[in-house]
């Protein structure tokens, strides 16, 4: 089973969908966040920069300037990184920005892959998670 966490935080793609981390990261830099709720979020932040790899592949392309499809998703195997999660979670949902959980069997075809992770391009349900 994979997890994905979204956020209906309009992106800089126009993208309603967003993952969890582009949210947060609006969220870091912005007036909207008290110091000590910024703090936590970036002990969070730093947390994942030193324990889960970003992707090195998002689409099935070889072009490099293809554009950037998939979907992460973590593993169900993947406890610690999904418990940081919802402190991440909770933060957001602090500041009025609600996060979903989506659970899937095969979120589509696997593009990249880790111990605790997988990029996927979307199966045909999902496409409009990336609208």
């Amino acid at each position: 089973m994979y997890i994905r966490f979204i956020t209906q935080y309009e992106n800089d793609y126009e993208e309603m969908r967003t993952g969890v981390f582009r949210a947060a990261n609006y969220l870091r830099k912005s007036e909207f966040i008290d110091d000590y709720d910024r703090q936590r979020l970036d002990r969070v932040w730093v947390w994942f920069n030193d324990y889960l790899d970003a992707p090195d592949r998002f689409n099935h392309s070889k072009n490099r300037n293809a554009p950037y499809i998939s979907l992460s998703w973590f593993k169900d195997t993947s406890t610690k990184h999904i418990a940081r999660m919802y402190e991440m979670v909770g933060i957001l949902e602090q500041y009025g920005m609600p996060v979903k959980k989506i659970r899937r069997r095969n979120p589509g075809l696997v593009v990249y892959e880790d111990d605790y992770q997988v990029s996927c391009i979307p199966n045909r349900p999902d496409k409009r998670l990336v609208r």
